[in-house]
């Protein structure tokens, strides 16, 4: 069985359609490797995390968000799927010339001061208040970035700070005892971005049987900061505690330690909210020992520096991307599916290279619209699709399939008409 064949089984699409996936850059062997876990983080693409924000404050101030798209299959495409964005987190959206709160301008030449987000325009506007992506890129890619980042926006710790911590004592009562190493990590998507460590002098002597566990010896302590003086390097390192979440394993005794330093030391007192990787591990993994390096060779996490604050911070971090992606997998997956199948029609209509991202999208999102299954609509293809209508077809309920594959088939007729005539089955 030839490629071309093999994408078309292997994606439900006409042979025209497979040959041109093909000739953009994905072969059987990419789409079969592709799968959700690898997508990109959205976060991580610029001109996103500023778009939520400002879609955000749009909502909270029940205000409304127009979107602007060309005739394009792409730019079409790639509206219908931040519509459904939109409709999922409740905020008023249309497609719409006209100004609103918030105008997302798709593929377009600028229109002037009602852009304020562009994604991919046709030319550099004069003053997008942001831009995503680069000029001329695929604007269904990048809408489906944003509507990805805008679900997980909905997810309870978006916009806190997550820090995995850990810390070494002189024991295990957090009133008696007293902290001799802080570790830090902050996490930012599925990365650890900036670290912090430090050993404390608490002004006494190590036990033995900690310095055996840790390794840290009172020669290691001696000329080590004061509690109040690492405890304040702490805080000035995770920037305000109440847009902090902590993560830690066996979290209740991190956060103890720490809060009552800070009100021993420090005389504040603060309340730190915190993830613990513990009792997640406990409820996704209920055998086996809970330990955290027993964990993290569960789950295949290189254990470093065990019974060391930073180590144990890292493994904490990594621990905490693994279990969470586990956790949310399912539904995460579900949501994402939803907008994938919009956005895979304009990333196969526009022509362009299609990379490893491009993949997990067409591979989840072409599938649902059955296109080998379309020939009877072939021939009734319109040239020049009204965008609105297109878009009304595609965001057609389950219960509308065949207008659903319509609005499919005419995004793709470009590549239809110009490809080989469809078999008969």
């Amino acid at each position: 069985m030839s490629d071309i064949d093999l994408i078309a089984k292997y994606l439900s699409v006409p042979p025209p359609i497979a040959a041109h996936i093909l000739e953009h850059g994905l072969t059987p062997q990419t789409i079969a490797r592709a799968d959700i876990p690898k997508l990109s983080d959205p976060f991580g693409r610029p001109g996103i995390l500023e778009s939520v924000k400002n879609i955000d404050e749009v909502i909270k101030g029940r205000g409304s968000v127009t979107i602007s798209c060309d005739k394009s299959a792409d730019t079409i495409a790639a509206a219908a799927t931040l519509l459904k964005a939109l409709h999922a987190i409740r905020a008023k959206s249309s497609l719409s010339e006209e100004k609103g709160d918030l105008h997302i301008n798709l593929g377009m030449r600028s229109q002037g001061d009602k852009t304020d987000i562009a994604i991919c325009p046709a030319s550099p506007p004069p003053s997008p208040a942001i831009s995503v992506g680069v000029n001329n890129g695929i604007a269904s890619l990048h809408a489906f970035f944003l509507a990805y980042a805008l679900y997980l926006s909905q997810e309870k710790y978006f916009g806190k700070k997550l820090v995995a911590v850990d810390t070494e004592t002189t024991g295990t009562n957090a009133r008696s005892n007293e902290i001799i190493e802080i570790g830090a990590a902050v996490i930012e998507g599925n990365t650890v971005t900036e670290t912090f460590q430090t050993l404390v002098n608490p002004g006494r002597k190590i036990p033995s049987e900690v310095v055996r566990i840790t390794g840290i010896t009172n020669d290691d302590i001696a000329g080590a900061p004061t509690p109040a003086a690492a405890l304040s390097a702490f805080l000035e390192f995770i920037g305000a505690p109440d847009a902090a979440v902590l993560v830690a394993h066996n979290a209740e005794f991190d956060r103890d330690f720490i809060e009552n330093g800070i009100k021993k030391y420090l005389k504040k007192k603060i309340h730190f909210e915190t993830i613990d990787t513990l009792e997640m591990a406990r409820r996704l993994y209920p055998a086996g020992s809970h330990r955290l390096a027993h964990v993290a060779e569960k789950l295949g996490i290189k254990v470093e520096g065990w019974h060391r604050a930073l180590g144990d911070a890292v493994m904490a971090a990594d621990i905490y991307f693994a279990l969470n992606r586990r956790q949310n997998a399912g539904l995460r997956d579900i949501k994402l599916k939803q907008y994938m199948d919009t956005a895979s029609l304009g990333i196969v209509a526009s022509g362009k290279t299609l990379d490893n991202d491009c993949a997990i999208i067409i591979k989840n999102g072409l599938p649902k619209y059955r296109l080998d299954k379309c020939e009877d609509m072939i021939s009734d293809i319109r040239e020049k699709p009204d965008p609105k209508k297109i878009i009304g077809l595609l965001l057609a309920r389950f219960f509308a399939r065949h207008k659903n594959q319509l609005g499919a088939v005419t995004l793709l007729a470009p590549i239809l008409k110009s490809g080989a005539t469809i078999q008969e089955k």
